[in-house]
């Protein structure tokens, strides 16, 4: 997978596992990135560098999204039945942050596809990005395949 699948999906993992809460400024630097990611995700490397001091910054989020970067990294393609499905995504999602597309396609990974990349801004920008992130129960199949 691409690196910016495989970051944001260790992202989205770290996430689901972090027990601290975030900062108020913690969350905010989460929902400019998904900013950036729906206005320039052509930028990647330059928003990439803000998402890993925000994460380096944070000594749990830091070692949760490790562990999961390096699992991910391990493996060439993720199937998409291992991620959350659009229905999902927007059922996690507050009312006012429903987005109409997300391109999630059962099969084989497409690596043009844009799934990971909607999901993201989808949920970086709600409110509470960590806690719609922790309501993407479907993230504890990917886990799982990691464990097995």
């Amino acid at each position: 997978m691409s690196p910016l699948k495989n970051t944001l999906l260790a992202l989205f993992l770290a996430l689901k596992d972090l027990e601290v809460p975030l900062s108020s400024d913690e969350i905010a630097s989460l929902k400019n990135i998904g900013f950036q990611l729906e206005v320039r995700p052509d930028a990647w490397e330059l928003i990439e560098e803000g998402l890993i001091k925000l994460i380096e910054a944070n000594a749990a989020l830091k070692g949760l999204y490790q562990d999961a970067k390096s699992r991910l990294d391990a493996v060439e393609d993720i199937s998409p039945e291992l991620l959350p499905t659009q229905a999902e995504v927007n059922e996690a999602l507050p009312g006012n942050s429903k987005r109409e597309e997300y391109p999630w396609q059962p099969g084989k990974p497409n690596p043009e596809s844009q799934e990971i990349l909607n999901m993201a801004v989808s949920v970086l920008t709600t409110p509470d990005p960590v806690d719609t992130t922790k309501k993407l129960n479907n993230l504890e199949r990917l886990k799982k395949f990691f464990n097995e």
